[in-house]
């Protein structure tokens, strides 16, 4: 509990000062900022939450951090291989790793991670057409598992 508040406030400060990223990025040129955009959160409150999940269950021991590293640092792996191949990835491709990742968890991990849940309803009709992640949304994605292997560090 020691770690969760100061993490949560910097979390917190850090969200309100960058706004939305999606901001930036022309209408249309970033699957991952149409498909929180149909959800109404911006991709930095969502990485917020899972960082926050994440340092509960760090914090409760409901996974070690071991655990928590190996998930991660696969997410990676998936996502640098899909930059060296031109970013031929599509949302459908990330949302379906995270369901086979996350199906791979144990029942107490998947409870603390119910917040992944909503995630997965992003998968309608028009998010299952192949759109392909653009190197921004590749970025923003490596930029999240970079924060949540920062974070997991200081439970190793």
């Amino acid at each position: 509990m020691k770690k969760l508040i100061p993490l949560i406030a910097i979390l917190f400060l850090v969200g309100c000062a960058t706004g939305n990223i999606c901001n930036k990025v022309p209408e249309g040129e970033s699957v991952i900022c149409d498909a929180t955009d149909s959800i109404g959160v911006s991709p930095e409150s969502l990485s917020n939450i899972l960082v926050i999940v994440n340092v509960a269950a760090l914090e409760k021991s409901i996974w070690t951090a071991r655990e928590a590293m190996e998930f991660v640092e696969e997410a990676e792996k998936l996502l640098k291989e899909a930059k060296k191949w031109n970013n031929l990835i599509t949302y459908g491709d990330v949302v379906d790793y995270l369901l086979r990742a996350y199906s791979g968890l144990s029942p107490r991990v998947q409870a603390v991670f119910v917040v992944i849940d909503p995630l997965t309803s992003l998968t309608s009709i028009e998010y299952q057409m192949p759109q392909f992640l653009s190197e921004f949304d590749i970025d923003m994605l490596l930029a999240h598992l970079d924060k949540q292997k920062y974070i997991i560090s200081l439970y190793l």
